[in-house]
């Protein structure tokens, strides 16, 4: 819902960004504190998905 209301008050390509990044965030902290499998997979979507971030924001 925050987003929502953030993407009506502010430019997609600033609540874009932030919103991804905390797909990231999870996704690291779900390897690293849950010990969940294949690592490389993770970091390797993380890295496709910080890519789209710097596309969105630049």
């Amino acid at each position: 819902m925050l987003v929502l209301i953030a993407m009506q008050t502010q430019p997609v390509s600033l609540v874009a960004p932030l919103r991804e990044t905390s797909i990231v965030i999870g996704s690291l902290l779900g390897w690293l504190i849950f010990k969940e499998a294949n690592p490389g997979r993770r970091l390797l979507g993380a890295a496709v998905v910080l890519g789209g971030v710097a596309l969105i924001s630049g």
